[in-house]
């Protein structure tokens, strides 16, 4: 797996809800869940991207750091306009540095958190970047 990686769940917008619903009741038995960041500072990050909230979670004892954000911005820009079929986008940032990083551990929890989900998903960016 490289470093960062954005998965396109192929949905509507409607299917946010689901989609945190699944998150969440996957990270439960681990005492975590996802939080909603509507801070304007932090949505400054996105920009040129306009949204009105983003959802993550950092969880150090698999080294990730992951965010949900939608595809397409309060002002009807996407971000991946050739995925307009996907509503949702599912961020994971790879921390090696995190003390509870182990490669093998850190896939594995990212591909079950994924198919936890249960909706169908392409890769739409990975790179070994983390700026990008």
């Amino acid at each position: 797996m490289k470093k960062i990686t954005e998965y396109g769940f192929i949905s509507s917008k409607k299917d946010g809800k689901l989609i945190i619903e699944r998150l969440n009741e996957f990270l439960a038995p681990l005492k975590r869940s996802f939080a909603k960041n509507k801070s304007d500072s932090y949505l400054k990050g996105y920009l040129p991207y306009v949204y009105k909230y983003v959802y993550f979670n950092l969880n150090k004892d698999v080294g990730t750091f992951m965010e949900l954000i939608p595809n397409e911005d309060t002002k009807s820009n996407y971000k991946y306009p050739d995925n307009k079929n996907v509503a949702w986008i599912f961020k994971v940032l790879i921390h090696e540095h995190f003390p509870g990083y182990e490669k093998e551990k850190t896939e594995k929890f990212i591909n079950n958190i994924i198919n936890a989900v249960d909706i169908e998903y392409l890769i739409l960016l990975e790179s070994e970047n983390i700026e990008d």
